[in-house]
């Protein structure tokens, strides 16, 4: 399939009959050679804007997916941590690719740790140390490619899991084009 759906070709043409309505009624009315050119340049400017822009909305609006079930399984042995999951098309476009953005961030322990009673230097406190670990681990994965409209794709992928994380809340977000 291609990108553009329906209503990206009806706009594509609606923004093609008013930018050649403008042009001639600017070619038809203006007289002065000079203006007529900036009328149309400034034409093709306002028109391209418009399209883009038409043409981002109508992705947004009409390309749209859920993740039914994102369901996340740790493994010890390497270090990692599994996730799979459903997706499903509930817009009205065909989705060429959805890219799935997703953060672990690791939520600390509710006592207090004898690291925070430590003395430190300036640029230790500042700048950081080396033994500073990560609070967060970040990663982006193409889930599904190829999902028309009401159907529905499984999807699973593997990321590493920090040794040092306790606990950790998921954060996704899904884009798809």
């Amino acid at each position: 399939m291609s990108y553009f759906n329906l209503f990206h070709i009806l706009m594509l043409l609606l923004i093609i009959a008013m930018f050649g309505g403008f042009t001639y009624l600017i070619i038809l009315k203006e007289k002065r050679v000079k203006i007529a050119i900036s009328f149309i340049i400034a034409n093709v400017a306002v028109m391209s804007s418009l399209a883009i822009i038409s043409m981002i909305l109508i992705d947004k609006y009409t390309k749209v997916a859920v993740i039914d079930a994102l369901y996340g399984k740790r493994t010890l042995i390497n270090e990692t941590i599994s996730y799979s999951g459903v997706v499903k098309n509930v817009g009205y476009g065909y989705i060429n690719s959805c890219v799935m953005n997703i953060e672990l961030i690791n939520t600390p322990v509710k006592k207090l740790e004898a690291s925070a009673f430590e003395n430190r230097g300036f640029f230790q406190t500042y700048i950081g140390s080396s033994h500073s670990q990560k609070g967060s681990q970040k990663a982006e994965f193409l889930i599904v490619k190829d999902l028309a409209s009401g159907e529905q794709k499984s999807f699973s992928f593997t990321m590493p899991y920090p040794a040092h994380f306790k606990n950790h809340t998921t954060n996704y977000t899904l884009n798809c084009k």
